[in-house]
Protein backbone atom coordinates (compact mmCIF):
# COMPACT_ATOMS: atom_id res chain seq x y z
CA UNK A 1 0.00 0.00 0.00
CA UNK A 2 1.50 3.32 -0.86
CA UNK A 3 0.44 6.09 1.35
CA UNK A 4 1.98 9.88 1.00
CA UNK A 5 4.33 10.59 3.58
CA UNK A 6 4.20 13.60 5.09
CA UNK A 7 5.71 12.16 8.76
CA UNK A 8 8.86 9.97 8.89
CA UNK A 9 10.45 8.45 12.04
CA UNK A 10 13.87 7.30 12.24
CA UNK A 11 14.78 4.19 11.99
CA UNK A 12 15.73 4.32 15.88
CA UNK A 13 12.96 5.62 17.34
CA UNK A 14 10.76 3.27 14.91
CA UNK A 15 12.42 0.22 16.28
CA UNK A 16 10.74 0.94 19.75
CA UNK A 17 7.26 1.11 18.36
CA UNK A 18 7.93 -2.96 15.80
CA UNK A 19 8.63 -5.79 17.85
CA UNK A 20 12.35 -6.11 16.80
CA UNK A 21 14.93 -5.49 14.26
CA UNK A 22 14.74 -8.35 12.48
CA UNK A 23 11.18 -7.73 12.10
CA UNK A 24 11.30 -3.65 10.61
CA UNK A 25 13.92 -5.27 7.98
CA UNK A 26 11.31 -7.77 6.84
CA UNK A 27 8.86 -5.43 6.19
CA UNK A 28 11.26 -3.24 4.59
CA UNK A 29 12.81 -6.03 2.29
CA UNK A 30 8.87 -6.80 1.57
CA UNK A 31 7.77 -3.51 0.58
CA UNK A 32 5.03 -3.32 3.35
CA UNK A 33 7.11 -0.14 4.69
CA UNK A 34 8.93 2.64 2.41
CA UNK A 35 12.62 3.80 3.70
CA UNK A 36 14.64 6.44 2.27
CA UNK A 37 18.11 7.39 3.04
CA UNK A 38 18.18 11.16 1.68
CA UNK A 39 22.12 10.87 1.85
CA UNK A 40 24.36 8.29 0.04
CA UNK A 41 26.77 8.63 3.33
CA UNK A 42 28.02 5.02 4.63
CA UNK A 43 26.18 5.96 8.21
CA UNK A 44 23.18 8.11 6.59
CA UNK A 45 20.19 7.62 8.87
CA UNK A 46 17.23 5.43 7.52
CA UNK A 47 13.54 7.43 7.55
CA UNK A 48 10.93 5.21 7.19
CA UNK A 49 7.35 6.16 6.50
CA UNK A 50 5.54 6.63 9.76
CA UNK A 51 1.75 5.91 8.30
CA UNK A 52 3.26 2.51 7.09
CA UNK A 53 4.80 1.79 11.04
CA UNK A 54 2.11 2.56 12.64
CA UNK A 55 0.00 0.40 10.77
CA UNK A 56 2.02 -2.55 11.68
CA UNK A 57 3.37 -1.59 15.33
CA UNK A 58 2.48 -3.88 18.22
CA UNK A 59 -0.47 -2.58 20.67
CA UNK A 60 0.99 -1.10 23.83
CA UNK A 61 -2.55 -0.20 25.45
CA UNK A 62 -3.24 -1.12 29.19
CA UNK A 63 -6.42 -2.85 29.15
CA UNK A 64 -6.74 -1.16 32.56
CA UNK A 65 -7.82 -4.96 34.17
CA UNK A 66 -5.09 -5.96 36.70
CA UNK A 67 -6.96 -9.02 37.73
CA UNK A 68 -7.64 -8.21 41.37
CA UNK A 69 -11.26 -8.44 43.02
CA UNK A 70 -12.36 -4.98 44.54
CA UNK A 71 -12.82 -5.33 48.41
CA UNK A 72 -16.40 -4.70 49.46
Amino acid sequence: MKTKAIRYFQTDRTLTRIVSPPLLERLIESGKIEAVKPRNSQNGKWFCNAAQVLMHCRNMRKTGKTGKKKQE
